[in-house]
């Protein structure tokens, strides 16, 4: 908490040009200006402020807004053609929180803390990248692992089968063993390394995400407090419990007098401040005024720093705006961006209503199709709904269906112990499979990407899942591919091995395919009968 009873510098101190970091401030800023080459009001005039309030600011009288100083450097490297070093740039921005620390402590700490929570989220996105780049480079070792076992496996086959052979032979075959032996016992030893790692980034980014939030929890305490110390100095820059009909009028003056700088700022305060109802009714206004572009900035707004109720209530009056001037999308996309999986499982909570239900449903939803893989295991994880899951993965792969995808998602979840939600997404990938366009296609080309030991395990896992008619109608849908009958025969082997899995398909085949069906329906049935008379052998 910030020392919120130190007074700042007395404003007079500040008009007079008295404290030497506003000063100091002041002189950079005249300094950037002066490279610009136009007058104090010629430059007013391009920014959207009085002249007077420019010169209080190269003076020092004054301490520059944010937004001031960022469009000043963005105009002085538009002039010289070049950006600003990066060190300069710091300088400027050291210097206007030195200002600030002189004359308003409390607003200094909260924008320091803004930057730090920043660079939060910032850290925890790259760490989620490299965690995934390890993935993907752990897949590619186990291919390399399985490869090299396979090699081995076949070397040991050759030399077992060719033992008469002269002695020269035999001994080549031992040195090469010897030699691929050691290849694979790098591969693993590498695979090992990679596990440690990525179990290190896993607890780094745990920790980053830990940070992210309480420095988060942090910025509200700060705003509340800060909000607080200004009412007792006299209130904010607009009257407390200003009628939003008042509100919306001064925005539309501002508007026509082209003041947008005002409207933002009216924008920006009801976002932090108004009640779930009267956002919506701003909302609204701002898009039968054509602003929808304003409108979804401030849903990015209440998503990023308003606390899960207000998003939970906002969220149930969307629907109130009619369907042309929804933005449900927009609120949902900035979730995905912003929200951890227990912010959004308590989100999904509240809307997992008889009124909103529809709404939570869309939360998972855009889970499973914009989510990352880790994140969206754990948010599965927290709602624990089989059904709700199952529904998820069906809306969401009607526009991208992705096999891949949803056997990692599988995979995850049955790591993390949760075979039931498991078990439902390959439930809805088998049906996808069957009713989607080229869903049997895309099966095909995600199941043959995987390696070996995968192709196994996901097999096993689809086998314990699916009835007999679902797996009989998986068959047929893959058996009629011109490709698809390696991928079939593959998955037929794991119903041979599943103990009572092949009776109970051939018995579905026979009540399915009777004799007068069609030719591919009684070959896939003769097929299964073949199967099983081989596997009694």
């Amino acid at each position: 908490m910030p020392d919120v009873d130190r007074p700042p510098a007395n404003s007079s101190a500040v008009e007079r040009g008295e404290v030497p970091e506003v000063a100091e401030l002041g002189n950079t800023l005249t300094g950037l200006f002066n490279t610009l080459g136009v007058s104090q009001r010629a430059y007013a005039v391009r920014v959207t402020l009085d002249p007077s309030v420019v010169s209080r600011y190269l003076r020092g009288q004054r301490v520059a807004t944010e937004d001031f100083v960022d469009r000043l450097i963005r105009e002085v490297e538009a002039r010289l053609g070049t950006p600003l070093q990066e060190a300069a740039r710091a300088r400027v921005r050291d210097q206007r929180l030195a200002a600030l620390r002189a004359t308003d402590p409390a607003l200094h700490e909260l924008e320091t803390v803004r930057q730090e929570a920043a660079h939060a989220r910032r850290t925890v996105a790259r760490l989620g990248r490299e965690q995934d780049a390890l993935h993907d480079r752990m897949d590619r070792l186990e291919a390399e692992l399985a490869a090299a076992n396979t090699e081995l496996e076949q070397q040991r086959t050759d030399w077992a089968r060719d033992q008469t052979a002269a002695r020269r032979r035999e001994l080549e075959l031992r040195a090469a063993a010897e030699r691929d032996r050691g290849a694979r016992e790098a591969l693993e030893a590498e695979l090992a390394r990679l596990r440690a790692h990525l179990a290190d980034l896993t607890a780094l980014r745990a920790d980053a995400e830990s940070r992210c939030r309480a420095l988060e929890d942090r910025v509200l305490g700060l705003e509340e407090e800060l909000g607080a110390l200004r009412a007792g100095r006299g209130g904010p820059e607009e009257e407390p419990g200003l009628p939003v009909a008042v509100m919306l009028d001064r925005v539309s003056a501002h508007l026509v007098a082209g003041e947008l700088r005002e409207v933002t700022r009216a924008l920006d305060a009801a976002a932090w401040e108004r009640p779930a109802d009267e956002l919506v009714r701003i909302l609204a206004w701002l898009v039968e005024m054509g602003a929808r572009h304003r409108a979804e900035w401030m849903v990015g707004l209440v998503c990023e720093y308003r606390s899960l109720d207000v998003v939970a209530e906002l969220g149930s009056r969307l629907p109130a705006l009619g369907r042309e001037a929804a933005l449900d999308r927009e609120l949902l996309s900035h979730l995905m961006r912003t929200g951890t999986p227990q912010d959004l499982a308590r989100l999904h909570a509240a809307w997992s209503t008889a009124q909103d239900g529809h709404r939570g449903a869309g939360l998972l939803t855009e889970a499973v199709r914009t989510a990352k893989g880790a994140d969206l295991a754990a948010l599965l994880a927290l709602v624990d709904d089989a059904g709700a899951t199952v529904h998820a993965v069906h809306k969401a792969s009607r526009r991208d269906f992705q096999p891949r995808r949803l056997f990692g998602l599988a995979r995850r979840l049955s790591e993390q112990g949760h075979e039931a939600l498991a078990a439902a997404v390959l439930t809805a990938l088998v049906d996808l499979t069957k009713s989607e366009p080229g869903g049997a296609a895309a099966f095909v080309q995600a199941f043959g990407a995987l390696v070996p030991s995968r192709r196994a395990d996901l097999g096993d896992r689809i086998v314990a899942v699916a009835t007999p008619p679902r797996m009989l109608l998986l068959l047929d849908a893959l058996y009629g591919l011109r490709n698809g009958e390696r991928v079939a025969d593959e998955l037929l082997a794991r119903v041979r091995d599943a103990e009572g899995a092949l009776p109970a398909l051939l018995a579905e085949a026979r009540e399915a395919y009777p004799p007068n069906e069609p030719e591919t329906a009684s070959e896939l049935r003769e097929l299964l009968l073949l199967t099983y008379v081989r596997s009694e052998l």
